[in-house]
């Protein structure tokens, strides 16, 4: 039975068995309707119909001997692929944050973030305090801080840093310049 509800854009909205018939209609080959219901069901016809395009026609319609598992297969190698990257850049964040809290730690103590005297002029410094401080109490030492703070937090802690001696200690293990990593290509949170 059609929905009779409508949605914000004026479509009706349709049941997962009418988006098979749909997608029928407009020419994909289904060689298993039940498995098209069931990814239609579990991962919903508009986030698959971005992996579309590529395989329509002027009019709209699915070019000849397009199948359903063709797209399927577009959304799986996709899906994979962003866990893959977000797995290399939690590694990446993870070691950048590490990296920069021992590197301070060695060089000051290990409450080298309540010295406002490491960081330029500009930095908001008790921004940074105040942030700590609704994440933990007390003052912690920093490798608990490296934890607790967002990795936008990191960065910015690094481009401030007064010493461009500290920055490039802390770029080496990385084979980048501290110039490269605060100016050229900034590090910038991609997970927060």
């Amino acid at each position: 039975m059609p929905s009779q509800a409508l949605s914000f854009h004026g479509r009706s909205a349709l049941s997962p068995h009418e988006q098979v018939d749909l997608l029928r209609k407009r020419g994909l080959v289904l060689p298993n309707p039940e498995r098209t219901l069931h990814y239609l069901k579990f991962i919903g016809y508009y986030r698959l119909s971005g992996y579309f395009p590529p395989f329509l026609d002027s009019s709209g319609q699915f070019q000849k001997n397009t199948s359903f598992d063709q797209i399927l297969n577009c959304y799986i190698f996709d899906r994979k692929l962003r866990l893959l990257v977000m797995d290399a850049v939690e590694r990446i964040e993870i070691a950048l944050r590490a990296t920069i809290s021992n590197t301070l730690s060695e060089h000051y103590d290990a409450h080298w973030y309540l010295n406002s005297e490491l960081f330029v002029r500009c930095y908001n410094h008790q921004q940074l305090i105040s942030i700590i401080q609704e994440k933990v109490s007390a003052n912690p030492p920093a490798w608990e801080v490296a934890e607790e703070l967002s990795f936008g937090v990191w960065s910015n802690i690094f481009r401030h840093l007064k010493s461009r001696e500290l920055q490039t200690e802390i770029s080496r293990p990385y084979n980048m310049s501290a110039t490269f990593l605060c100016e050229k290509y900034p590090i910038r949170p991609l997970t927060d």
